[in-house]
């Protein structure tokens, strides 16, 4: 198991010890998925460390500052921001923003309020590399969608699709057919 793996899980963090057997695999596809797409080496680790938080962290709030500056230590601000991105994203709306304009939202619709800068481009679209990433591996290797979720997967991907690379749009093309 990687270093940083451990030190998560030391620390307690996310879903590291989660009961699914298929979670480092999942996040091991995604991450060779943006690799394949040539992402930026921040959105490959953000895939593979996407359980250092879980969506459970952000029930009722967002994780402690405390908390944010132990996984920094270990995964780096730039990953961990984009991984912190990635669970307060409100994807409805973020996907909704995309449709009514393709550039997307000048800031990232958020369940908790963090701070208020505007969401830079890169990070953008390298939230929509790891969005993509991690539902076509789960399409592709998990329990099929249901027809209503692929029919937003398709939506939200076509809505999304100036954000994407071109071998991302292939790919997402390939297994939501939109």
């Amino acid at each position: 198991m990687d270093t940083k793996f451990r030190q998560l899980i030391e620390i307690g963090a996310g879903d590291f010890e989660h009961t699914e057997p298929d979670l480092i695999a999942g996040l091991e596809g995604a991450r060779c998925l943006l690799k394949s797409w040539a992402a930026p080496e921040v959105c490959q680790h953000a895939a593979l460390y996407l359980a250092a938080y879980s969506h459970f962290d952000f029930v009722q709030e967002p994780p402690s500052p405390t908390k944010r500056h132990e996984r920094i230590a270990i995964l780096g601000k730039e990953v961990e921001a984009l991984i912190f991105a990635y669970h307060n994203c409100d994807l409805d709306a973020l996907i909704a923003s995309f449709m009514q304009d393709n550039q997307g939202p000048s800031k990232l619709p958020v369940r908790y309020p963090v701070d208020n800068e505007a969401t830079s481009r890169e990070l953008l679209s390298d939230l929509c590399h790891l969005i993509a990433a991690v539902e076509v591996d789960k399409a592709l290797y998990k329990k099929p969608y249901c027809p209503g979720q692929k029919t937003k997967w398709q939506q939200a991907f076509s809505a999304m699709h100036q954000q994407l690379s071109g071998p991302a749009k292939r790919k997402v093309e390939q297994v939501f057919g939109y």
